[in-house]
């Protein structure tokens, strides 16, 4: 079974499954992604990507380091995990106090 097969059975596009699959259905109906997803349920479908992540390792991690305290950041943390899982990456942040030095941190 692949996308093809999940889109003819739901009645709609392989564009329109992709969506649903990767997160970025926010002008898709609540309807079809509900079907599309029940689909996926039932048939016990993997997308690509969860086969290919099992072939290669790769992480698709991305870490970030801000200054300051948290509440201070957090517009810029929040565009920064949106736009990370946007593209399909994972986000760590780790937030330094102003106080701390580089070699404060590396030696903690």
């Amino acid at each position: 079974m692949n996308i093809r097969d999940i889109a003819k059975m739901a009645e709609v596009s392989v564009s329109t499954v992709s969506k649903i699959l990767n997160h970025k259905d926010q002008d898709i109906s609540e309807e079809t992604r509900r079907k599309v997803l029940k689909i996926v349920k039932d048939c016990q479908y993997v997308p690509y990507s969860k086969i290919r992540e099992s072939v290669n390792p790769r992480s698709y991690i991305l870490g970030a380091i801000l200054c300051g305290e948290e509440g201070e950041n957090q517009e810029l943390a929040c565009y920064l995990e949106r736009e990370a899982r946007r593209n399909g990456y994972s986000l760590l942040i780790q937030f330094l106090q102003i106080s701390q030095t580089g070699q404060e941190v590396l030696e903690e």
